[in-house]
């Protein structure tokens, strides 16, 4: 997901949503990103936070530009000693890092065409939470996740009336799920993931105002690559025993 402090507005639609996002079920989010368009003077922000469990957080964004030109870009850091819920009161096993590197580059040559492209890079690596008995055990579970986004667009204003929107997109993501050094330290079974999620695709629209009414029409090709690989093993002979 884009960091919170890259977001500028959001636009919720829930209940019957429009027919040009018929492939969503249930809820629509429009997000709009900050843009340094218009910031002559450089503006940023800069926030460190502390709690417990060993946990830390950084933000850091900034933008500038000028009428035509402008960038914005929000850093993020996050670190905690309980990263997910854990199955036991006391936390065994359960440190993780989050970061991420957002960027929104701007680019209107004339008051009718504007070029944008979002660029999001973000990685996580946590290890999962042990009970009691996998804790006296050694089992050292891990996840990292790996997550790429590039979203170009162009806009054109045709007329007052009249704009034409375009958006290609490229969408990655990359999970390896890891058991313990020795497969043995895991109970009741070692487990091993690797997964690839890519979703690519283009949307484009036309729309149209005039007075009272508006109309809508576009086109949208989407494509999703799938790969997967998952490995396991009993280590426990109690587990599963058909005796």
């Amino acid at each position: 997901q884009p960091p919170v402090n890259a977001i500028q507005s959001l636009e919720v639609i829930t209940g019957a949503t429009p027919a040009e996002y018929g492939d969503k079920t249930s809820m629509v989010i429009t997000a709009i990103t900050h843009s340094g368009v218009g910031q002559k003077q450089p503006t940023g922000s800069l926030s460190t936070r502390y709690s417990s469990f060993g946990t830390t957080s950084n933000e850091g964004s900034i933008g500038f530009g000028s009428d035509r030109v402008g960038n914005f870009l929000a850093v993020n850091f996050e670190r905690s000693g309980r990263f997910l819920d854990t199955p036991e009161f006391a936390v065994f096993h359960d440190r993780g890092k989050a970061a991420s590197i957002f960027d929104r580059f701007d680019f209107n040559p004339n008051s009718k065409d504007s070029f944008h492209l979002n660029l999001l890079l973000a990685r996580n690596n946590f290890e999962i939470p042990n009970t009691y008995e996998q804790q006296a055990l050694g089992q050292d579970q891990r996840q990292l996740v790996r997550s790429m986004n590039i979203a170009p667009g162009y806009v054109h204003i045709f007329s007052a009336s009249t704009v034409l929107t375009i958006n290609p997109y490229f969408r990655m993501d990359q999970i390896w799920y890891s058991p313990s050094a020795n497969p043995f330290a895991d109970k009741t079974t070692t487990l091993s993931q690797q997964r690839r999620l890519i979703n690519a695709g283009i949307k484009a629209d036309i729309a149209y105002t005039k007075g009272r009414h508006s109309a809508k029409a576009g086109v949208q090709f989407s494509h999703t690559f799938l790969r997967e690989s998952f490995n396991f093993g009993i280590t426990d002979p109690d587990f599963n025993d058909p005796a």
